[in-house]
């Protein structure tokens, strides 16, 4: 049976600021590692926060194009140490989330471990996308990412977040819930070098690493002195639908 997660992307652009548009997603086609009697739906809302202070702000902030999957704990979207995928290293430079869409969905065809992928347009500094997801009892992870642009090659989002409880419990709150913010993974693609918010550099190898890591590192850094755990680009919140 055809399964197809839908979301909704809703728009807090100012006129002049980076507009966003309301982009269709397409699931995998007839994945047989769908449950239907298992399947649990959640409201996510993402919200970006980038402002100054405590960030440099340039004229032209924004996050691109979204990309990610929902997943078994065995496929995480990313994983450092690794190195970029050809569509990882795209979405992260450019902000363009075609290769990694393909991608995604050729994990949807050939792994029972993805239920399916998923795609939306960007939003400015401070809009918000919303996104109405469907996991079952083997797929209760989430990862998403998107440009920080502009940068070198640096994402923000979620990188196989559970919303199973360490109990086994799904949650359940019906109100909207914030993700701590600990929780958002602010990643480095390592396929180019550059510690401000630009898109130049050169080649980096293509290893993927946290970025708190390059700012702690580097005293020029735009980010040096700044801890991402507690400020942040990104805000997530969820709420349970319906099972």
């Amino acid at each position: 049976m055809l399964m197809t997660l839908i979301f909704t992307v809703l728009s807090s652009c100012a006129p002049g600021e980076f507009s966003m548009g309301a982009d269709g997603m397409m699931g995998g086609d007839d994945n047989p590692s769908v449950d239907l009697d298992s399947m649990r739906r959640y409201r996510v809302r993402i919200t970006g926060i980038w402002a100054n202070p405590p960030f440099v702000t340039p004229g032209n902030a924004h996050f691109s194009s979204f990309s990610g999957t929902v997943h078994s704990a065995a496929k995480p979207l990313i994983n450092i140490a690794s190195v970029s995928s050809p569509g990882f290293e795209s979405l992260a430079e450019s902000g363009n989330n075609t290769a990694m869409n393909a991608e995604n969905k050729i994990l949807v065809e050939s792994s029972s471990d993805v239920l399916d992928y998923y795609q939306s347009s960007g939003i400015a500094a401070t809009g918000d996308a919303e996104f109405l997801l469907t996991f079952d009892e083997e797929h209760s992870q989430f990862s998403i990412f998107t440009m920080i642009a502009p940068s070198p090659d640096w994402v923000v989002g979620l990188n196989a977040f559970d919303f199973k409880k360490t109990d086994g419990t799904w949650l359940s709150e019906t109100e909207y819930t914030e993700i701590d913010k600990s929780k958002i993974a602010h990643v480095d693609a390592g396929t180019k070098t550059g510690n401000q918010f630009s898109l130049a550099g050169s080649d980096g190898g293509g290893v993927i690493h946290k970025l708190q890591d390059d700012a702690n590192a580097d005293a020029a850094h735009v980010l040096n002195g700044l801890n991402l755990s507690d400020t942040g680009f990104l805000k997530v919140e969820y709420r349970f639908i319906e099972n």
